[in-house]
């Protein structure tokens, strides 16, 4: 199975929920893959982002990392080329059989066949906690389910919530601010620096910019030159080391976990 679109011809392969539970009718859920940036699967409800997978890294979607668990039964991967983007998933040799279905709710869900009780049991789902909702804590937020004490969410250094007294109420979509200006010379001398922020889903991507050329040192430079950008990170963390490729923000970055 796939799901991606042609650029070319903006053909697209994607989930569409029923309507409800006993009416096969098109209903307001859809899963389809985002091209725009890096390749990321994502769950709409009407034209509202609910949930993302998480760029692809070139292993895994960022934000699924126990894919790399799937191996025994699945076999995933990436095809990027000018007449397709699309993630194309397929059962391995011996595995039981499987289907991938999005409820009238957005959920969406790999059924797999037991064959010994005569059952479809769930092998996994999204979205799976508070943490999975689209940018739950807004923009330069990160959501971390171990601390519920705390909202769930947390600003990345050098940032504080836009508004303490909606945070006391357990709000956080206004998400965060700096705390202190950047100097932002360019290429001047600057004390400007960055954050190191791992194991984290990357934020969504539909306002950064990639280069699969470029090496992480090279991206380093670029952001640090370009008084927009606000992140960078390796497209593919293949190979070891700091990985591959650029991905550079510009403007807000969300959905961070």
């Amino acid at each position: 199975m796939r799901l991606g679109r042609n650029p070319q011809t903006g053909v697209e392969w994607s989930l569409t929920s029923w309507r409800s539970p006993d009416d096969p009718a098109t209903g307001d859920c859809r899963r389809a893959m985002d091209t725009r940036g890096l390749p990321d699967c994502v769950s709409w409800r009407g034209g509202a982002k609910k949930y993302r997978t998480g760029p692809w890294n070139g292993l895994w979607f960022s934000g699924i990392p126990e894919m790399a668990s799937y191996s025994n039964m699945f076999t995933n991967q990436m095809v990027v080329r000018p007449d397709e983007v699309a993630y194309v998933f397929n059962a391995t040799a011996g595995a039981p059989f499987s289907r991938l279905v999005l409820s009238e709710s957005g959920v969406i869900q790999r059924l797999v066949w037991d064959a010994d009780s005569r059952v479809w049991n769930v092998f996994a789902r999204a979205p799976m906690d508070v943490c999975d909702d689209y940018a739950k804590c807004g923009a330069f937020g990160l959501c971390n389910v171990n601390t519920a004490s705390t909202l769930f969410c947390g600003c990345v250094v050098g940032f504080v919530p836009v508004s303490p007294a909606q945070w006391s109420m357990r709000e956080a979509s206004a998400g965060c601010r700096r705390n202190a200006p950047l100097e932002c010379r360019g290429r001047g001398a600057t004390t400007d620096g960055f954050a190191v922020v791992s194991g984290v889903k990357l934020p969504d991507t539909d306002n950064a910019t990639v280069d699969a050329g470029a090496t992480l040192e090279e991206c380093r430079a670029r952001c640090l030159a370009n008084c927009s950008c606000v992140a960078f990170a390796a497209a593919d963390i293949r190979g070891g080391g700091g990985g591959s490729g650029c991905v550079i923000w510009v403007g807000d970055i969300v959905d961070v976990r």
